[in-house]
């Protein structure tokens, strides 16, 4: 029976291991915490934090592990690329990985290689920070260069909040460095989704419109929708310069989660590329939208098996994700549902129950449920995407 190493075990990551519990493959997990989510779906569990490499190699390379998963997390993939490396299993060149979950290292290289890129700069001590930006001006985006879920990322739209949105980005930072960026002012929505690279190719990809919360943090994703509102011609280009990083970073197999934009003058920019499966739902949204199931590829293919019906289908129906959320603290009431959105419900989940404590969402390890919806034409799915306030009530005890 073959053994799979799976990097993580949060929530978030437990599609890909209840998967390979039906594949009857043996699960490997770790975790720092002994009460992941994830521990009950692992023959073997080992209590060690995702980011130690070298101590996961060791396990690895001991239990004789065929295949190894990162599932939805960039700090879990230099992880995971760095032990494909070295047992030379499935996977991507450790370098790649690293360029493309450090924000500072992945601007770097597309400015190197003549890619679209917004004023940028990174800082380790919040004085010299400050001064850059007292001269580009403001708002700016601040964010840790290697946290993920977007944690820590805020903007900043005066002096006035500076040193705590500094303090906040540098305390999500594992190496204590964060980056600030000038904003790109964009043509329509951001883009997300999904992709997979078979051989060095961009095999599919899945794009879809980002949603984001509007009434506190503003810049945190609250779900996505597909089809994208963005036209052929502009999404051929992104698949285009898509496939020159994949050949410039040597990227031979695995899923890709997208965000970029493109400007008002048709401009495109990448805003991150994650060498992994996205959060919020975007593979579950993309099964139930093109019947490409990527949760179930991405476990074959640290395996090296590729399944023949993997390829690029189009989006067949109005479909989203959301991600049930609280606009400040408090002690969770009820969550009121409209009868009009509660028609539109595919998929369900509530993980925080009445009486327990809810956080202000800026961030993903703040949601309180998700949802899959359905919906009957593209107006009414970004109309009730864009206003969800009038569709879902988070009730708080005063």
């Amino acid at each position: 029976m073959d053994r799979v190493l799976f990097i993580g075990g949060s929530v978030w990551q437990l599609p890909p291991l209840m998967y390979a519990k039906k594949r009857n493959l043996r699960t490997v997990l770790v975790d720092n915490d002994d009460k992941a989510p994830g521990k009950k779906y692992a023959d073997e569990f080992y209590k060690i934090s995702i980011v130690e490499k070298k101590k996961i190699y060791d396990l690895a390379r001991n239990l004789k592990i065929k295949g190894v998963v990162a599932y939805g997390s960039d700090i879990a993939a230099p992880t995971a690329a760095y032990i494909s490396d070295k047992l030379r299993l499935p996977g991507n060149p450790y370098t790649a990985v690293k360029i493309l979950t450090n924000k500072n290292l992945f601007r770097k290289f597309l400015k190197k290689n003549k890619f679209n890129v917004p004023i940028f700069k990174s800082f380790s001590e919040q004085t010299t920070a400050l001064s850059w930006t007292e001269k580009i001006g403001y708002p700016v985006f601040i964010k840790p260069i290697d946290s993920s879920g977007s944690r820590g990322v805020s903007i900043i739209k005066n002096k006035n909040t500076f040193k705590q949105k500094f303090d906040t980005a540098m305390n999500y930072s594992l190496q204590k460095k964060i980056i600030i960026e000038k904003p790109i002012l964009r043509k329509s929505y951001q883009v997300a989704g999904d992709g997979f690279v078979v051989n060095g190719k961009l095999l599919l990809h899945c794009w879809g419109n980002e949603h984001f919360e509007k009434l506190c943090n503003g810049i945190v994703p609250i779900g996505e929708s597909f089809p994208s509102i963005h036209g052929d011609k502009l999404l051929k280009k992104a698949r285009l310069e898509t496939q020159r990083i994949i050949d410039l970073l040597k990227l031979k197999v695995g899923a890709l989660n997208f965000d970029f934009v493109f400007n008002e003058k048709n401009e495109l920019f990448f805003i991150e590329i994650g060498p992994r499966n996205g959060g919020c739902l975007i593979p579950e949204v993309i099964h139930k939208s093109t019947k490409m199931n990527l949760i179930n590829v991405t476990v074959d293919a640290s395996l090296g098996k590729i399944s023949k019906k993997l390829k690029q289908l189009p989006t067949s129906g109005f479909w989203s994700s959301y991600m049930i959320h609280s606009i400040k603290n408090g002690i969770l009431k009820n969550i009121k549902i409209s009868s009009f959105l509660k028609k539109r419900i595919i998929e369900k989940n509530i993980w925080i129950k009445k009486n327990q404590r809810v956080f202000e969402y800026d961030g993903g390890d703040k949601i309180i449920g998700t949802l899959i919806l359905k919906f009957e034409n593209f107006k009414e799915m970004t109309e009730v995407m864009d206003n969800m306030e009038n569709y879902i009530k988070i009730n708080l005890y005063n």
